[in-house]
Protein backbone atom coordinates (compact mmCIF):
# COMPACT_ATOMS: atom_id res chain seq x y z
CA UNK A 1 0.00 0.00 0.00
CA UNK A 2 1.63 3.39 -1.04
CA UNK A 3 -0.50 6.03 1.08
CA UNK A 4 0.67 7.40 4.46
CA UNK A 5 -2.82 6.44 6.07
CA UNK A 6 -1.93 2.63 5.03
CA UNK A 7 1.19 2.63 6.30
CA UNK A 8 0.16 4.27 9.24
CA UNK A 9 -2.14 1.33 9.73
CA UNK A 10 0.66 -1.09 9.49
CA UNK A 11 3.40 0.50 12.09
CA UNK A 12 0.95 1.72 14.69
CA UNK A 13 -0.15 -2.24 15.09
CA UNK A 14 3.51 -3.25 15.02
CA UNK A 15 4.24 -1.19 18.68
CA UNK A 16 0.22 -2.11 19.80
CA UNK A 17 1.32 -5.62 18.94
CA UNK A 18 3.53 -8.88 18.50
CA UNK A 19 3.48 -9.03 14.83
CA UNK A 20 1.55 -12.01 13.18
CA UNK A 21 2.11 -13.44 10.14
CA UNK A 22 0.32 -11.52 7.70
CA UNK A 23 -0.86 -7.77 8.15
CA UNK A 24 -4.58 -7.06 6.14
CA UNK A 25 -5.10 -4.12 4.13
CA UNK A 26 -7.40 -1.74 5.93
CA UNK A 27 -10.07 -1.40 2.84
CA UNK A 28 -9.67 -3.59 -0.12
CA UNK A 29 -10.23 -2.48 -3.60
CA UNK A 30 -13.09 -4.92 -5.16
CA UNK A 31 -11.58 -8.52 -5.23
CA UNK A 32 -12.15 -10.94 -8.13
CA UNK A 33 -13.05 -14.95 -6.83
CA UNK A 34 -9.57 -15.09 -6.85
CA UNK A 35 -7.48 -15.83 -4.07
CA UNK A 36 -3.04 -16.47 -4.02
CA UNK A 37 -2.25 -18.95 -1.58
CA UNK A 38 0.62 -17.67 0.09
CA UNK A 39 3.14 -20.50 1.36
CA UNK A 40 5.14 -18.43 3.79
CA UNK A 41 6.41 -21.28 6.26
CA UNK A 42 7.29 -24.60 6.23
CA UNK A 43 5.00 -27.38 7.59
CA UNK A 44 2.06 -24.60 8.30
CA UNK A 45 -1.08 -23.54 6.65
CA UNK A 46 -1.00 -20.90 3.69
CA UNK A 47 -2.59 -17.64 4.35
CA UNK A 48 -4.73 -16.28 1.16
CA UNK A 49 -4.51 -12.96 -0.45
CA UNK A 50 -7.51 -11.65 -2.61
CA UNK A 51 -6.73 -10.77 -5.69
CA UNK A 52 -7.99 -7.17 -6.80
CA UNK A 53 -9.73 -6.40 -10.06
CA UNK A 54 -8.27 -2.21 -9.84
CA UNK A 55 -5.79 -1.59 -8.13
CA UNK A 56 -2.77 -3.68 -6.90
CA UNK A 57 -2.94 -4.45 -3.58
CA UNK A 58 -2.10 -7.32 -1.00
CA UNK A 59 -0.26 -7.88 2.25
CA UNK A 60 2.83 -8.46 4.29
CA UNK A 61 4.36 -11.26 6.36
CA UNK A 62 6.38 -10.30 9.06
CA UNK A 63 7.20 -14.05 9.79
CA UNK A 64 9.33 -15.96 7.50
CA UNK A 65 11.72 -18.89 8.06
CA UNK A 66 15.43 -17.83 7.76
CA UNK A 67 17.71 -20.20 5.89
CA UNK A 68 21.18 -17.77 6.44
CA UNK A 69 21.75 -14.63 8.58
CA UNK A 70 22.68 -11.80 6.77
CA UNK A 71 25.99 -9.71 7.56
CA UNK A 72 26.69 -7.86 10.49
CA UNK A 73 26.21 -4.50 8.98
CA UNK A 74 23.57 -5.18 6.94
CA UNK A 75 20.08 -3.93 7.73
CA UNK A 76 17.81 -7.25 8.04
CA UNK A 77 14.37 -7.62 6.40
CA UNK A 78 11.42 -7.62 8.35
CA UNK A 79 9.15 -8.46 5.88
CA UNK A 80 8.05 -9.95 2.31
CA UNK A 81 5.40 -8.16 0.62
CA UNK A 82 3.22 -9.22 -1.73
CA UNK A 83 0.87 -7.60 -4.14
CA UNK A 84 -1.49 -8.46 -7.00
CA UNK A 85 -4.05 -7.82 -8.88
CA UNK A 86 -5.88 -8.89 -11.52
CA UNK A 87 -5.16 -8.07 -15.67
CA UNK A 88 -5.94 -9.10 -19.29
CA UNK A 89 -3.03 -11.89 -19.29
CA UNK A 90 -3.20 -13.29 -15.90
CA UNK A 91 -2.71 -11.98 -12.33
CA UNK A 92 -0.14 -9.81 -12.00
CA UNK A 93 1.80 -10.60 -8.66
CA UNK A 94 4.83 -8.40 -7.27
CA UNK A 95 7.06 -9.29 -4.21
CA UNK A 96 9.41 -7.09 -2.58
CA UNK A 97 11.00 -7.00 0.87
CA UNK A 98 11.32 -4.10 3.73
CA UNK A 99 13.92 -3.49 5.11
CA UNK A 100 14.47 -2.09 9.07
CA UNK A 101 12.23 -2.22 12.24
CA UNK A 102 10.40 0.49 10.71
CA UNK A 103 10.26 -0.18 7.17
CA UNK A 104 13.11 1.77 6.38
CA UNK A 105 13.87 0.95 3.12
CA UNK A 106 11.90 -1.49 0.93
CA UNK A 107 13.48 -3.44 -2.59
CA UNK A 108 11.26 -4.81 -5.42
CA UNK A 109 13.10 -8.37 -6.06
CA UNK A 110 10.22 -10.35 -8.44
CA UNK A 111 7.00 -9.71 -10.29
CA UNK A 112 5.24 -13.19 -11.93
CA UNK A 113 2.49 -13.64 -13.95
CA UNK A 114 0.17 -16.55 -12.97
CA UNK A 115 -3.41 -17.77 -13.74
CA UNK A 116 -5.90 -20.05 -11.64
CA UNK A 117 -4.03 -23.56 -11.09
CA UNK A 118 -0.76 -22.33 -11.43
CA UNK A 119 1.93 -21.84 -9.01
CA UNK A 120 5.44 -20.08 -8.69
CA UNK A 121 8.53 -20.20 -6.09
CA UNK A 122 10.05 -16.76 -4.93
CA UNK A 123 13.47 -17.73 -5.40
CA UNK A 124 14.52 -14.68 -5.17
CA UNK A 125 14.18 -14.14 -1.00
CA UNK A 126 17.04 -16.80 -0.82
CA UNK A 127 19.23 -14.33 -1.84
CA UNK A 128 18.65 -12.29 1.55
CA UNK A 129 18.51 -15.33 3.26
CA UNK A 130 15.05 -16.39 3.43
CA UNK A 131 13.51 -19.64 2.88
CA UNK A 132 11.38 -18.93 -0.94
CA UNK A 133 7.43 -18.51 -0.26
CA UNK A 134 5.27 -20.52 -2.72
CA UNK A 135 2.33 -18.46 -4.58
CA UNK A 136 -0.16 -20.09 -5.88
CA UNK A 137 -3.53 -19.04 -7.67
CA UNK A 138 -7.09 -20.56 -6.56
CA UNK A 139 -10.47 -19.77 -6.46
CA UNK A 140 -11.73 -19.09 -3.66
CA UNK A 141 -15.72 -19.42 -2.22
CA UNK A 142 -16.04 -19.76 1.62
CA UNK A 143 -18.73 -21.37 2.72
CA UNK A 144 -21.18 -18.95 4.58
CA UNK A 145 -20.85 -18.22 8.53
CA UNK A 146 -21.89 -17.25 11.43
CA UNK A 147 -22.56 -13.48 11.85
CA UNK A 148 -20.28 -12.12 14.40
CA UNK A 149 -21.26 -10.24 17.55
CA UNK A 150 -20.77 -6.75 17.72
CA UNK A 151 -19.61 -4.78 20.67
CA UNK A 152 -17.89 -1.47 21.71
CA UNK A 153 -16.13 -0.82 24.30
CA UNK A 154 -16.80 3.29 23.81
CA UNK A 155 -20.06 4.40 24.73
CA UNK A 156 -20.82 6.72 22.19
CA UNK A 157 -19.95 4.76 19.31
CA UNK A 158 -23.86 3.30 18.67
CA UNK A 159 -23.93 -0.04 16.34
CA UNK A 160 -26.34 0.43 13.60
CA UNK A 161 -26.06 -2.73 11.26
CA UNK A 162 -23.60 -5.31 9.89
CA UNK A 163 -23.85 -7.10 6.30
CA UNK A 164 -21.72 -9.42 4.45
CA UNK A 165 -19.78 -8.63 1.76
CA UNK A 166 -19.86 -10.40 -1.59
CA UNK A 167 -16.05 -11.04 -1.33
CA UNK A 168 -13.69 -13.41 -2.17
CA UNK A 169 -12.13 -13.79 1.64
CA UNK A 170 -15.15 -13.53 4.31
CA UNK A 171 -15.33 -9.88 5.53
CA UNK A 172 -18.47 -8.21 7.04
CA UNK A 173 -19.90 -3.84 6.30
CA UNK A 174 -20.21 -2.61 9.99
CA UNK A 175 -22.08 0.38 10.06
CA UNK A 176 -21.61 2.81 13.66
CA UNK A 177 -22.83 6.07 14.29
CA UNK A 178 -21.37 8.67 16.57
CA UNK A 179 -23.42 9.68 19.31
CA UNK A 180 -20.92 12.03 21.22
CA UNK A 181 -21.13 15.52 21.02
CA UNK A 182 -17.56 15.60 19.36
CA UNK A 183 -15.81 14.38 16.05
CA UNK A 184 -14.07 11.21 16.13
CA UNK A 185 -10.43 11.09 14.83
CA UNK A 186 -10.00 7.13 14.91
CA UNK A 187 -11.21 4.17 15.90
CA UNK A 188 -9.48 0.58 17.07
CA UNK A 189 -11.26 -2.22 15.83
CA UNK A 190 -10.02 -5.75 16.90
CA UNK A 191 -11.78 -8.59 15.31
CA UNK A 192 -11.92 -11.40 18.48
CA UNK A 193 -12.07 -15.21 18.94
CA UNK A 194 -12.30 -16.23 22.00
CA UNK A 195 -11.03 -13.06 23.65
CA UNK A 196 -7.79 -13.09 21.17
CA UNK A 197 -7.47 -10.37 17.90
CA UNK A 198 -7.22 -12.45 15.02
CA UNK A 199 -8.10 -8.99 12.73
CA UNK A 200 -7.01 -5.60 13.79
CA UNK A 201 -8.00 -2.64 11.70
CA UNK A 202 -7.83 1.48 12.81
CA UNK A 203 -9.86 3.53 10.58
CA UNK A 204 -8.99 7.51 10.65
CA UNK A 205 -9.35 10.38 9.34
CA UNK A 206 -6.80 11.91 6.31
CA UNK A 207 -4.72 14.31 7.01
CA UNK A 208 -5.90 15.03 10.28
CA UNK A 209 -9.79 14.85 9.62
CA UNK A 210 -12.55 13.71 11.30
CA UNK A 211 -13.24 10.11 10.72
CA UNK A 212 -17.29 10.37 12.20
CA UNK A 213 -18.74 14.14 12.85
CA UNK A 214 -20.99 14.69 15.31
CA UNK A 215 -24.27 12.37 14.92
CA UNK A 216 -23.09 10.53 11.79
CA UNK A 217 -22.80 7.35 10.77
CA UNK A 218 -19.85 5.81 9.48
CA UNK A 219 -19.46 2.42 7.68
CA UNK A 220 -16.25 0.11 8.00
CA UNK A 221 -15.03 -3.48 6.10
CA UNK A 222 -13.84 -6.20 8.79
CA UNK A 223 -12.11 -9.46 7.99
CA UNK A 224 -13.23 -12.24 9.68
CA UNK A 225 -10.55 -15.06 10.37
CA UNK A 226 -10.37 -18.50 8.72
CA UNK A 227 -8.79 -21.73 9.38
CA UNK A 228 -7.08 -23.99 6.51
CA UNK A 229 -7.75 -27.61 6.39
CA UNK A 230 -6.27 -30.04 4.36
CA UNK A 231 -8.25 -31.61 1.94
CA UNK A 232 -7.26 -34.55 -0.91
CA UNK A 233 -6.47 -31.71 -3.31
CA UNK A 234 -4.63 -28.77 -1.22
CA UNK A 235 -6.08 -26.88 1.70
CA UNK A 236 -9.65 -25.48 2.01
CA UNK A 237 -10.65 -22.26 4.30
CA UNK A 238 -13.06 -22.64 7.21
CA UNK A 239 -14.26 -19.38 8.78
CA UNK A 240 -14.00 -19.98 12.29
CA UNK A 241 -17.04 -19.48 14.85
CA UNK A 242 -18.31 -17.49 17.31
CA UNK A 243 -16.15 -14.28 15.89
CA UNK A 244 -16.86 -10.64 17.81
CA UNK A 245 -16.18 -7.70 16.38
CA UNK A 246 -15.26 -4.85 18.71
CA UNK A 247 -14.57 -0.91 18.80
CA UNK A 248 -11.89 -1.28 21.54
CA UNK A 249 -11.07 2.59 21.53
CA UNK A 250 -12.45 5.96 19.89
CA UNK A 251 -10.68 8.75 20.00
CA UNK A 252 -11.64 12.10 19.59
CA UNK A 253 -10.59 15.26 17.73
CA UNK A 254 -9.47 17.01 21.35
CA UNK A 255 -7.42 13.90 22.13
CA UNK A 256 -10.02 12.61 24.74
CA UNK A 257 -10.84 8.84 24.11
CA UNK A 258 -13.35 6.13 25.17
CA UNK A 259 -12.35 2.74 25.65
CA UNK A 260 -9.32 0.84 26.22
CA UNK A 261 -6.42 3.35 26.87
CA UNK A 262 -3.05 1.87 25.21
CA UNK A 263 -4.00 2.89 21.36
CA UNK A 264 -5.10 5.90 22.42
CA UNK A 265 -1.99 6.90 24.20
CA UNK A 266 -0.24 5.27 20.63
CA UNK A 267 -2.10 7.46 18.28
CA UNK A 268 -1.36 10.54 20.40
CA UNK A 269 2.33 9.33 19.93
CA UNK A 270 2.02 9.12 16.18
CA UNK A 271 0.18 12.29 15.93
CA UNK A 272 3.10 14.00 18.16
CA UNK A 273 5.45 13.06 15.10
CA UNK A 274 3.48 14.09 12.55
CA UNK A 275 3.00 17.57 13.95
CA UNK A 276 6.81 17.46 14.27
CA UNK A 277 7.30 16.64 10.60
CA UNK A 278 5.12 18.72 9.23
CA UNK A 279 6.52 22.02 10.65
CA UNK A 280 9.81 20.74 8.89
CA UNK A 281 8.34 20.08 5.68
CA UNK A 282 6.50 23.04 5.45
CA UNK A 283 9.37 25.07 5.94
CA UNK A 284 11.40 23.30 3.19
CA UNK A 285 8.11 23.83 0.69
CA UNK A 286 8.53 27.68 1.71
CA UNK A 287 11.83 27.79 0.74
CA UNK A 288 11.36 26.25 -2.61
CA UNK A 289 8.85 28.49 -3.37
CA UNK A 290 11.34 31.28 -2.44
CA UNK A 291 13.74 29.78 -5.53
CA UNK A 292 11.29 28.30 -7.31
CA UNK A 293 11.58 31.71 -9.87
CA UNK A 294 15.22 31.05 -10.44
CA UNK A 295 15.75 26.95 -11.39
CA UNK A 296 12.90 25.05 -11.05
CA UNK A 297 14.41 22.10 -12.01
CA UNK A 298 16.75 22.44 -9.52
CA UNK A 299 14.41 23.73 -6.57
CA UNK A 300 12.27 20.33 -7.34
CA UNK A 301 15.65 18.23 -6.82
CA UNK A 302 16.82 20.33 -3.48
CA UNK A 303 14.01 19.82 -2.23
CA UNK A 304 13.42 16.20 -2.41
CA UNK A 305 17.02 15.62 -1.57
CA UNK A 306 16.26 17.86 1.78
CA UNK A 307 12.94 15.98 2.30
CA UNK A 308 15.15 12.82 1.88
CA UNK A 309 17.75 14.20 4.89
CA UNK A 310 14.60 14.75 7.13
CA UNK A 311 15.32 13.30 10.71
CA UNK A 312 13.70 10.49 12.04
CA UNK A 313 14.69 10.15 15.26
CA UNK A 314 12.56 10.90 18.31
CA UNK A 315 13.60 12.16 21.34
CA UNK A 316 13.20 10.69 24.44
CA UNK A 317 12.19 13.83 26.81
CA UNK A 318 9.49 14.08 23.78
CA UNK A 319 8.17 10.37 24.80
CA UNK A 320 8.01 11.44 28.34
CA UNK A 321 6.33 14.47 27.55
CA UNK A 322 3.24 12.88 25.63
CA UNK A 323 2.85 10.08 28.68
CA UNK A 324 2.81 13.04 31.14
CA UNK A 325 -0.14 14.91 29.30
CA UNK A 326 -1.65 11.86 28.89
CA UNK A 327 -3.02 12.04 31.91
CA UNK A 328 -3.49 8.34 33.63
CA UNK A 329 -1.51 5.35 34.29
CA UNK A 330 0.47 3.24 31.43
CA UNK A 331 1.95 0.22 30.62
CA UNK A 332 3.87 1.83 27.49
CA UNK A 333 7.48 2.69 28.20
CA UNK A 334 9.15 6.39 27.01
CA UNK A 335 10.92 4.00 24.59
CA UNK A 336 7.87 2.24 23.00
CA UNK A 337 6.51 5.62 22.36
CA UNK A 338 9.67 6.66 21.30
CA UNK A 339 9.34 4.22 18.30
CA UNK A 340 5.56 5.25 17.84
CA UNK A 341 6.60 9.00 17.60
CA UNK A 342 9.19 8.03 14.55
CA UNK A 343 6.38 6.11 13.36
CA UNK A 344 4.42 9.59 12.60
CA UNK A 345 8.01 11.52 11.30
CA UNK A 346 8.53 8.95 9.03
CA UNK A 347 5.03 8.68 7.63
CA UNK A 348 5.13 12.63 7.00
CA UNK A 349 8.47 12.65 5.34
CA UNK A 350 7.60 9.27 2.90
CA UNK A 351 4.17 11.02 1.61
CA UNK A 352 5.79 14.51 1.05
CA UNK A 353 8.55 12.49 -0.66
CA UNK A 354 7.03 10.27 -2.30
CA UNK A 355 4.33 13.56 -3.69
CA UNK A 356 7.90 15.31 -4.92
CA UNK A 357 9.03 12.08 -6.73
CA UNK A 358 5.64 11.78 -8.67
CA UNK A 359 5.93 15.76 -9.54
CA UNK A 360 9.05 15.07 -11.01
CA UNK A 361 8.61 12.18 -12.98
CA UNK A 362 5.38 14.29 -14.43
CA UNK A 363 7.06 17.60 -15.18
CA UNK A 364 11.04 16.51 -16.17
CA UNK A 365 11.41 20.18 -17.31
CA UNK A 366 8.70 22.02 -15.61
CA UNK A 367 8.08 25.74 -15.95
CA UNK A 368 8.81 28.07 -13.09
CA UNK A 369 5.16 28.90 -12.90
CA UNK A 370 3.75 25.48 -12.79
CA UNK A 371 6.61 24.74 -10.25
CA UNK A 372 4.97 27.55 -7.95
CA UNK A 373 1.78 26.50 -8.15
CA UNK A 374 2.21 23.08 -7.39
CA UNK A 375 4.02 23.98 -4.21
CA UNK A 376 1.97 26.53 -3.47
CA UNK A 377 -0.98 24.18 -3.29
CA UNK A 378 1.02 21.11 -1.16
CA UNK A 379 2.61 23.32 1.24
CA UNK A 380 -0.86 24.91 1.92
CA UNK A 381 -2.63 21.34 2.38
CA UNK A 382 0.31 20.59 4.46
CA UNK A 383 -0.39 23.81 6.52
CA UNK A 384 -4.35 22.93 6.86
CA UNK A 385 -2.89 19.47 7.91
CA UNK A 386 -1.03 20.74 11.01
CA UNK A 387 -4.15 22.72 11.82
CA UNK A 388 -6.49 19.91 12.54
CA UNK A 389 -3.55 18.45 14.33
Amino acid sequence: MSSAKALRLFFILIVFFAAPAVKAQQVPPEPTQLALEVRFYPNEPPAYQAVPRTASNGAWYARFHRIKETGPNDLPVNAVNIKSVMAPDGIHVSVSVFFGELHEKEKSIAAYTIHEGEKVKTQELSQFGIDPFIIAAVNFSPAAFDLPEFISKANSIEYVGIQPNVSTLPSYRVAVRNLSNKNVSALLVHVLKGGQPQMTILPQGKEGASLIPIGNAYEFDARVATRATPTPTGYAQVTLSGQVIEVSTAIFEDGSFEGDAEPALQYAASLQGDKIQLARVIGLFQTALDESQRDPATTIETLRTSLAALSLEADQALAEDVIAKFGQPVKKTPQDLKNTIQVGLRLVQSQALNETKQFQLRNPTPAPEVVHRWLASAKQRYEAWLSRL
